[in-house]
């Protein structure tokens, strides 16, 4: 799981208890005749969360008996998870694979040494129980944390039995559909909604029809699913009391997203779609009745994406007799005033996870977030002023992010400190080919090739250093904030013990401040192009804790060594250092700046190829992007030059070495407001 999805695990547990079934009898759906051989078995195996029954499962299962089919789902994520609490209480095993900050353990070699030998023992025991229930086929929902374990099982399922049929869907399918096509472990894989897909696949089966070669389905580029469509989903399968949370469900108001964010890829998945109101309301209460699930987490990239028929929903929960507990993600719209809160608050609503992003209007713009900072900060004055909590999420070196509108976010941050129940430490942009920005670097002024592992700006002004540079700010100012009330921030305390030491003045003092534009050109080094840029990424930090907390003293330290034990390979660089920094209530400040970067010498560039059409993700994508080279992607031409282009960029070393002693004095500038 993502760190903001455990997070927002944490805020639910004040609603979780043990599911209360209605002692009144329910009969499952039947929707078969009897008359369709066919049956199916949904598989999902570890790393997943535990939390919740998996509803896409669920979904899928439902879709299938409504045609006919004979179904049944096998959560195998949930009974392994279960089965390793001993194995973890017995030592056998020093950490648990499913947190937050060891699941990538799933992924990668040392899978094989360390989970593997506990884990085939419990596979092999489902895989013969599998066989035994002789499903016509087995599907399996593929992830990146979960592609081991899978193969696993899906071989050694054909050893047993090799009539049974297997498919594959999920989001791993886009690309694992390619290491396997000459492979006769898997019959098809499916990319896109499955809904669909998975009728047509058992209808071929049910038929006779075979292929010689393994079938990769994709949905329609313009297809969209009619939400409205569905029976309640079948949990037969499950147990509720197998998961963290007993009393809760996961479910959608709609899928896709209204946004086209330059910086997302979710937004180019599917067309966006509404469901009916009424149809969530008489799922969630049907299996209120015959589960007791009070507590709901809808899956939406937005559940605010339709205001109208979110006002509905909310509505009509508060007129039925349907009590309930819910949140979802959201975004930060203009229109919902604190009328539309307290409409949401009454309906069960206790928290909105917000892609918030930017505190600079300059680059929400540049994001096309469609959003001002004034509406974000009235949006989170009014929830909380009617009791829905805000968790927030950011996004530090934007393509277009300078310092002052780096600040701006920082400023932000303080101006509405007490009305967020979570702030995410911000994650460091990452260049995603399916994106508006991925599909026209030109217009974003991003290079074609990485520096260190990692997209740049073509001027050297925003590289890996910079973003974490940027990273480290966001975080050290996020834990100086005062507020009247506890709020829950990603976790990073490392960064006290080994990052950063800090003493004030007045620990209790505490200014209000405004947005305001400043020059961060604060150094000019004259070394070269990064070094001239990165020397001042730690101004704003300064400025910002003098204007909100008035005098104190801070050091900041880089070390390629414990940067790397706190943010990894992504965003740990070959730079070791430190700031020492003191400025006087009144403004008077000195800096001692002491840091050397040096350039490895091998594979510091790389090309970033994004000419792949491959799928209606990309396409999609590229039609937004609206590149000068249009929907075919960038000429062969083009592309000659940009491999010319890489053997005189070999030759440029940014390497530095700077050690200086500074001073100066600030004042409060006026404010924007």
């Amino acid at each position: 799981m993502s760190q903001k999805d455990v997070i927002m695990l944490q805020e639910m547990m004040p609603f979780v208890k043990m599911a209360n079934p209605s002692t009144t009898k329910y009969t499952d759906i039947v929707h078969s005749d009897g008359t369709k051989k066919t049956s199916i078995k949904f598989l999902l195996l570890p790393e997943w969360s535990n939390m919740f029954p998996p509803f896409n499962m669920a979904r899928l299962s439902s879709v299938v008996k409504q045609s006919g089919y004979k179904s049944s789902c096998l959560d195998l994520n949930v009974k392994i998870y279960n089965e390793f609490r001993k194995f973890i209480k017995d030592g056998l095993i020093d950490y648990d694979p499913w947190t937050g900050t060891r699941t990538y353990k799933w992924a990668v070699d040392e899978y094989e040494s360390e989970l593997k030998p506990l884990i085939i023992p419990i596979l092999e025991k489902y895989a013969k129980q599998i066989v035994k229930d002789n499903p016509t086929v087995v599907g399996f929902t593929l992830y990146y944390g979960n592609i081991k374990p899978s193969i696993w099982l899906a071989k050694r399922i054909k050893e047993l039995n090799k009539d049974i049929i297997l498919i594959a869907g999920g989001p791993a399918s886009h690309t694992e559909s390619e290491n396997f096509s000459n492979s006769d472990l898997f019959s098809y894989f499916v990319i896109g909604e499955g809904e669909q897909i998975i009728l047509e696949i058992l209808d071929n089966i049910e038929n006779g029809k075979t292929f010689e070669n393994v079938q990769v389905l994709t949905q329609a580029e313009n297809q969209r699913i009619n939400l409205n469509q569905f029976e309640i989903p079948d949990y037969s399968s499950f147990n509720f009391n197998e998961y963290g949370v007993p009393n809760g469900i996961l479910t959608e108001l709609s899928r896709g997203c209204i946004a086209k964010c330059t910086f997302c890829s979710e937004t180019h998945f599917w067309k966006y779609r509404q469901r009916d109101s009424k149809t969530a309301i008489d799922e969630i209460k049907f299996l209120n009745k015959k589960y007791g699930t009070d507590l709901v987490w809808f899956l939406d990239s937005l559940v605010n994406g339709n205001l109208s028929e979110l006002k509905n929903f909310c509505n009509g929960v508060i007129n039925s007799d349907l009590s309930i507990k819910w949140t979802g993600y959201s975004r930060c719209d203009g229109r919902m005033n604190k009328e539309y809160y307290q409409m949401l608050y009454d309906s069960g609503c206790f928290m909105l996870n917000y892609g918030c992003e930017s505190g600079s209007n300059k680059v929400l713009k540049d994001m096309d977030k469609r959003v001002t900072t004034t509406e974000m900060e009235q949006n989170l004055k009014d929830g909380s002023d009617v009791g829905v909590q805000a968790m927030t999420n950011w996004i530090v070196g934007f393509p277009t992010e300078e310092p002052n509108d780096f600040a701006h976010t920082l400023t932000f941050l303080w101006r509405n400190r007490n009305y967020f129940k979570v702030i995410l430490s911000a994650s460091a942009y990452g260049l995603n080919s399916p994106t508006i920005v991925g599909q026209n670097l030109d217009r974003f002024g991003v290079s074609y090739y990485q520096y260190l592992g990692q997209w740049m700006r073509s001027d050297f002004t925003l590289t890996k250093l910079h973003l974490l540079f940027r990273s480290k700010s966001f975080s050290i100012f996020t834990q100086q904030l005062l507020t009247k009330f506890p709020i829950n921030v990603s976790p990073r305390e490392n960064l006290k013990k080994y990052h950063y030491k800090i003493s004030y003045n007045n620990p209790k003092l505490i200014k209000q401040v405004d947005y305001e534009d400043f020059d961060y050109k604060i150094v000019n080094p004259k070394l070269n192009p990064l070094a001239d840029s990165l020397i001042n990424e730690m101004f704003p930090l300064f400025r910002l804790l003098w204007r909100c907390r008035g005098g104190y003293e801070i050091e900041v330290l880089f070390n390629e060594e414990i940067d790397m034990m706190e943010y990894g390979d992504f965003l740990a660089s070959p730079i070791d250092g430190k700031y020492k920094f003191k400025i006087s209530d009144v403004g008077d400040w000195e800096c001692n700046i002491d840091l050397k970067f040096r350039q490895p010498d091998d594979n510091v560039y790389k090309i970033i190829d994004n000419r792949q059409i491959t799928s209606a993700t990309i396409y999609r994508a590229r039609q937004l992007s609206k590149s000068k080279y249009g929907i075919t992607g960038i000429p062969d031409e083009k592309w000659n030059d940009i491999l010319e282009e890489k053997n005189k960029l070999k030759k440029i070393n940014q390497s530095f070495n700077f050690n200086r002693k500074i001073e100066g004095t600030w004042k409060q500038k006026k404010s924007l407001l």
